[in-house]
């Protein structure tokens, strides 16, 4: 549905696409980075589990570590949150610009709804859906219902059970056992990967 009120004003999107994909692969290796080391520190508490008592001390280290690696990673998320964020009201404006009829979002509200809760577990699912499908037509009078959204709900998927995971993760950490620290980090690990 376009906006009367709004007159949209087609932008180039490939620096701000090259930026999101720096800022991703970015993201990436810090992240693998951040993960073999909690996979590290889950070999280190199982041979403390076991009785080994020089693991402590490389546990604290890596601890230590894991912790600076947790906040470049979110630094990173951060940054790379807002070059996305930005690069989803300019692809939406231009599907504006170019005159797509029936569409379902505005470009202030497909990145709103990333920060409106509950709704925020399906809005920006289907504002990409309709960004992925509009991304596979010629013109804007080409029918797009008919195109499949498989990638984008795996990708989803795979987003809402990294968060799920990651949260569960955390939660499970502080929890000041032992036992439930080493489930919180299988859990943090099964978020990364």
């Amino acid at each position: 549905m376009r906006d009367p009120r709004r007159n949209y004003v087609y932008k180039n999107l490939h620096p701000l696409g090259r930026a999101v994909a720096i800022f991703l692969g970015l993201g990436l290796a810090v992240a693998t980075v951040d993960l073999f080391y909690d996979i590290r520190l889950l070999v280190l508490l199982n041979a403390i589990a076991g009785g080994d008592r020089p693991a402590v001390a490389a546990f604290e280290s890596a601890l230590d570590t894991s912790e600076y690696l947790a906040i470049a990673y979110i630094g990173v998320l951060l940054v790379s949150a807002v070059v996305f964020l930005v690069w989803v009201y300019r692809a939406t404006s231009n599907t504006h610009a170019l005159g797509f009829a029936d569409l379902n979002f505005t470009p202030g509200w497909a990145v709103g709804w990333w920060f409106v809760p509950i709704a925020n577990v399906v809005q920006p699912a289907r504002v990409m859906i309709e960004l992925f499908r509009i991304a596979q037509v010629p013109d804007p009078s080409a029918g797009r219902r008919h195109i499949g959204i498989a990638p984008v709900v795996v990708w989803w998927l795979l987003v809402l059970f990294s968060n799920g995971a990651d949260r569960y993760g955390s939660r499970k950490a502080g929890a000041g056992t032992l036992e439930a620290f080493r489930e919180g980090l299988i859990a943090t690990i099964a978020g990364d990967i």
